[in-house]
């Protein structure tokens, strides 16, 4: 009898007994870094030619990129075969003259303030010491690569969900061969703007948080009649509207930025600059949300900002930023 409890309580113990713990998962792929470079150079000799990359190559300074397409289209070639576009590539290089630069293919001299905002870039210790792959946060890992060589260092990293950090900043601007956010350039640094004009301040006050226009948007005004038919959207929610503000529009434009419908008071759109950029007009636009600690109508508002420049026949892009307000 004794034999057989204790045999009882061993295939006891043995059927709970706490099952091993699963395998851990597979971690992400090591990075190839030689593979990664070897993929930007076929491609930039490619699509921009054997001579760019052999002038990168010589450079003491130069940066090539590569972005991969999420869809590529079908592109018929000349022997009437169909095959997908291939990845999109840039190169900048610095020369004795300063910077030059790949896009679409055309090398062109990069503006002074571009090229310097590269240096500054380069010149930082932190961009040499992020992470050559990022853990990535989204589920479609394709994005640009950038090879980086600057006075006798090398960097080749991979931004596998957008732009982000410094090398983010980096590729973004070899990319469009500009700097394409003035909100990372140091204050300092960030080139003039056009002269902005607002409507003096009880007009602005009128539609500058109590605004009629639901959904955040960006528009150029050019015309009269777009004013006006903007200017009744933007003041629907008032009893009799207000007249339509002058403006001449053989000599000036409107910019309007639209936050959209926010849950209270506090919230607020600032169009803070708007630069020419030589083919292009830069609007840069900040939002602002108030701050954990700070006191709020509990009212459903509609911020929105207007303001005046010089008139131009420029596309207008439009760059955001977000900030918080730190109350007391």
């Amino acid at each position: 009898m004794r034999d057989l409890l204790l045999l009882g309580a061993a295939l006891l113990a043995a059927c709970t007994t706490t099952p091993p713990p699963p395998p851990p998962a597979p971690a992400h792929p090591a990075f190839d870094v030689a593979e990664a470079r070897t993929t930007v150079e076929r491609d930039v000799e490619a699509g921009l030619g054997a001579t760019v990359l052999e002038e990168a190559r010589r450079a003491t300074t130069a940066i090539l990129t590569r972005q991969g397409v999420h869809h590529p289209r079908m592109i018929q070639q000349p022997d009437g075969t169909w095959k997908p576009e291939g990845p999109y590539v840039n190169a900048a290089v610095r020369t004795s003259q300063g910077w030059v630069g790949w896009t679409g293919g055309a090398r062109a001299a990069l503006a002074p303030e571009t090229g310097r905002e590269l240096d500054r870039l380069l010149a930082s210790p932190d961009l040499w010491r992020e992470p050559a792959f990022p853990e990535p946060g989204c589920v479609d890992w394709s994005g640009a690569t950038a090879v980086i060589r600057h006075q006798g260092r090398e960097r080749v990293a991979t931004q596998v969900c957008g732009p982000v950090a410094l090398t983010g900043q980096l590729t973004s601007i070899v990319q469009a061969g500009r700097v394409t956010d003035q909100g990372h350039v140091p204050t300092g640094r960030q080139p003039a703007g056009l002269p902005l004009a607002r409507f003096d301040e009880p007009l602005s006050q009128s539609f500058r948080y109590a605004s009629a226009l639901r959904e955040p948007a960006n528009i150029v005004v050019r015309t009269q009649p777009e004013w006006e038919a903007l200017w009744r959207r933007i003041t629907a929610r008032q009893g009799p509207p207000p007249a339509v503000p002058a403006v001449n529009f053989e000599r000036d434009m409107l910019l309007v930025a639209a936050m959209g419908a926010r849950p209270s008071g506090g919230y607020s759109i600032r169009i803070e600059r708007v630069i020419d950029g030589g083919d292009r007009l830069e609007a840069h636009v900040v939002r602002t949300s108030p701050g954990s600690r700070c006191g709020a109508i509990a009212a459903i508002t509609h911020p929105v900002d207007v303001v005046r420049i010089a008139a131009s026949h420029k596309q207008v892009s439009w760059t955001m930023r977000d900030a918080v307000t730190d109350c007391p």
